[in-house]
């Protein structure tokens, strides 16, 4: 991985600028994992507005290294979190000629190709060893008590390193479970779907039922067997977790609906997943 001492930090770029403070913070880091060091590592210089960048690629190898060596399992949870947001953020190598991410394109001239190489084959190391973490940590949340949201994130994570971004981004973007919103294969229009009061089955609406509370529904037909491997798998960890939402969700996330639209018949899980495919 990057040396610290590397010059080449001062090439990366961050979401400021330059990267340069980078190694300063990682060193912080290494010292004691305290919040404001990591906040501003992590938010203020590795990730901002949904957005990772060269340096957070040379970065998440000490990341690894930190969880690793950290007795803490709360610090290993946050590590693998935190790190599986990153890849579920990071760009596709595929379809260039030299298999790198976008991120580190804009550096081959600058830094030469094979220093960039090796980041990027560092942190793929890395994000493969995370991700031996994972029944350990979802193990770990379910006996703590973690709450649905925070339970989320970390099947979030887990199936992001698996490389499913479709459901990551799902997972992500609706860590609540009190609204999805998906588009319609057919007609590209947006499909609101929200739990119901009563008994939390999802239903769906044509416009954000927030603004047209008295619109009329229209049900999903649920999933009496889970098919999809990806929906399957998300079962099995939300009941490994306990993510009790989550587990009444995924039959209606597997399940059929007429869009409000076009009245095309859709099914939610691709509806939704497909909001996240480049």
């Amino acid at each position: 991985m990057l040396e610290l001492t590397s010059p080449v930090w001062s090439e990366l770029d961050g979401p400021y600028g330059s990267a340069e403070n980078v190694p300063q913070l990682i060193e912080q880091l290494q010292m004691e994992y305290v919040e404001d060091v990591k906040d501003e590592l992590y938010y203020e210089q590795l990730f901002h507005q949904n957005t990772i960048y060269s340096c957070t690629l040379a970065a998440v190898p000490y990341l690894a290294e930190i969880a690793r060596q950290s007795q803490s399992l709360e610090i290993k949870l946050d590590i693998y979190v935190t790190c599986g947001l990153f890849e579920f953020y990071r760009s596709e190598s595929e379809g260039t000629s030299n298999e790198l991410p976008t991120e580190l394109q804009p550096f081959i001239d600058g830094i030469g190709l094979g220093v960039c190489t090796d980041i990027y084959k560092s942190y793929l190391s890395a994000i493969a060893d995370l991700a031996e973490y994972s029944s350990d940590m979802i193990r770990y949340a379910a006996e703590v008590g973690k709450d649905n949201s925070e339970k989320r994130y970390i099947i979030a994570a887990e199936v992001a390193y698996r490389g499913w971004k479709g459901a990551a981004g799902v997972l992500t973007t609706f860590n609540g479970g009190d609204e999805y919103v998906a588009s319609c294969l057919s007609c590209g229009e947006d499909i609101y779907i929200w739990p119901t009061a009563e008994d939390d089955n999802l239903l769906v609406y044509r416009n954000d039922p927030v603004f047209y509370p008295e619109q009329e529904s229209i049900s999903i037909i649920p999933a009496e067997d889970i098919t999809n491997n990806e929906l399957a798998v998300l079962e099995q960890l939300s009941i490994s977790i306990d993510e009790s939402r989550l587990m009444r969700h995924i039959p209606y996330l597997a399940g059929h609906t007429s869009c409000p639209s076009c009245h095309a018949s859709c099914h939610i899980w691709t509806s939704l997943t497909n909001m996240y495919k480049s």
